[in-house]
């Protein structure tokens, strides 16, 4: 007897494959580890080309404020030509769309940068710029929703009268 039970266990372990029950089993916890493995790509994906534009908006601010500050720094009346840029929206000519795209920018429709200065003391003028874009999604960020200029309706978000954004430089520019 203990010979036959031998042969059922060689004839069974030779025996290849799943059972039904070990399929109907495993199948959902495949599929549900496919979706939550596409679903994470998916993410990184949006969340990689948020940061890559968001990048390119700091990137642009820093270009501004630096454009802001040798032109104004090289001028012979600072304190006119500094309050040139106060309240300015850029790109407002066809000249700034061609520079946002020679900085990387596809769509300079999408992208807005408003300066705002105000002369503290002669010869001193504290100038902050704010950067407000419109991402790949339509969502924009900042304040200014239709990207206009001009804060309307329900968009001054904290009610401070300023256009806000997540992108803010603030600087103080001195005449040479």
């Amino acid at each position: 007897m203990y010979q036959r039970m031998k042969n059922t266990n060689k004839n069974k372990s030779k025996k290849g494959g799943f059972t039904y029950l070990e399929v109907v089993f495993s199948l959902p916890l495949l599929l549900l580890s496919v979706f939550v493995a596409a679903t994470a790509i998916l993410s990184s994906l949006n969340y990689n080309d948020t940061a890559r534009l968001k990048n390119k908006a700091v990137n642009v601010g820093i270009w501004r404020m630096e454009q802001i500050r040798t032109e104004a720094v090289s001028a012979n009346n600072f304190n006119t030509r500094m309050l040139a840029y106060n309240g300015v929206k850029y790109p407002a000519t066809e000249e700034g769309k061609s520079q946002l795209r020679t900085l990387g920018i596809e769509n300079p429709d999408d992208i807005e940068i408003l300066s705002r200065v105000s002369i503290t003391q002669a010869d001193l003028a504290d100038v902050t710029v704010t950067v407000c874009y419109r991402g790949r999604s339509g969502r924009v960020m900042g304040e200014d929703q239709d990207l206009d200029g001009v804060l309307s309706g329900a968009e001054d978000i904290n009610q401070n009268g300023l256009i806000d954004s997540p992108i803010n430089f603030h600087t103080l520019v001195a005449r040479k």
